[in-house]
């Protein structure tokens, strides 16, 4: 468990790097629930583009949270990064 924990530290640090070295990451915490959820759009320079989104938790929620996605993508001209 121990060692499970490291290699998850170790890979947050490697991301965080990468993140902070690049000037065109578009960053999306989601906080998720059982019925609704919230997301914060940010740049990777730091720049919150939307500080609350809330969506419901199902497809069209997700669809949702897709397509406002695609509108920071575009408007920023950011890269999607998946990470979970």
């Amino acid at each position: 468990m121990q060692r499970e924990k490291g290699s998850a530290k170790k890979a947050l640090q490697d991301l965080k790097m990468e993140i902070r070295g690049s000037q065109n990451t578009l960053i999306i915490a989601v906080d998720t629930g059982k019925i609704r959820n919230c997301a914060c759009f940010v740049s990777s320079s730091g720049k919150v583009l939307r500080r609350r989104f809330f969506f419901t938790n199902t497809i069209d929620g997700f669809n949702q949270l897709m397509r406002q996605t695609r509108f920071y993508q575009n408007k920023e001209k950011l890269p999607l990064h998946i990470t979970h």
